[in-house]
């Protein structure tokens, strides 16, 4: 009997912990795991799981300044801060009730990284969640941007319209007229009647707010090849 509880207890220590550091259920509560790195190997335990009720004003902020990482919970009013600068999971998942539709949000070497359905969009600009409205905006110099399109949703809509095949990197950056965007780098497959694939790198911009295709850059060949064998 001594054996078997030894074992459980073992079992339940070492089981991955994979709770994001803050969740928002579909419902719009914001579930808070305070967390703590305890000792030389920066294992991480959770202390203790509380739910607080949303209010017209609980938004999830997620900032980098001076190489220094904080989440920032405001609940009515009331903020809670974290520094996250050496959390390496999770920090914000808004969870939908489709599955491939929850959004991931963590963090990076240089910003942030906002993920969905395995497709992944990084940025340089601080997150910002608002629970009971359901939006992810981004914070730029010139304002805040609502995220209207996802990062699985403007790539699906490059590969529906067979401008990429496979993406090779998403960046969430800023146009010249300050519309927020996708940049997204890629390569395009060509079949050339069957024989054999070319494959054309294509890099491509996105609005993040409307889903429209504002730009492709691809070199002039490629125009070509793809009038023809496409």
């Amino acid at each position: 009997m001594k054996f078997l509880i030894f074992v459980f207890v073992f079992l339940f220590i070492a089981a991955p912990v994979e709770a994001a550091l803050v969740t928002i259920t579909p419902d719009g509560r914001i579930v808070n795991n305070v967390l703590s790195a305890e000792n030389v190997r920066s294992e991480i335990s959770i202390k203790k799981v509380s739910a607080v009720e949303t209010a017209p004003s609980a938004s999830v902020l997620l900032t980098r300044s001076d190489g220094k990482v904080q989440v920032i919970v405001d609940d009515a009013g009331v903020e809670r801060t974290r520094d996250v600068t050496s959390f390496s999971d999770t920090v914000i998942e808004l969870v939908e009730t489709s599955p491939p539709k929850t959004v991931d949000i963590s963090v990076n070497d240089e910003g942030f990284v906002l993920a969905q359905g395995g497709i992944e969009a990084v940025t340089i600009f601080p997150i910002k969640v608002d629970a009971r409205g359901r939006t992810i905006a981004v914070e730029t110099p010139v304002g805040s941007h609502n995220i209207n399109v996802l990062p699985a949703d403007a790539f699906t809509s490059l590969v529906n319209a067979r401008i990429v095949t496979v993406n090779l990197g998403m960046a969430i950056a800023q146009g010249e007229n300050g519309e927020l965007l996708y940049q997204v780098a890629g390569e395009r497959v060509v079949d050339v009647l069957g024989f054999f694939d070319i494959s054309v790198p294509v890099v491509a911009r996105v609005s993040a707010v409307t889903g429209r295709l504002l730009e492709i850059d691809q070199p002039a060949w490629a125009r070509v090849m793809s009038f023809l064998f496409v």
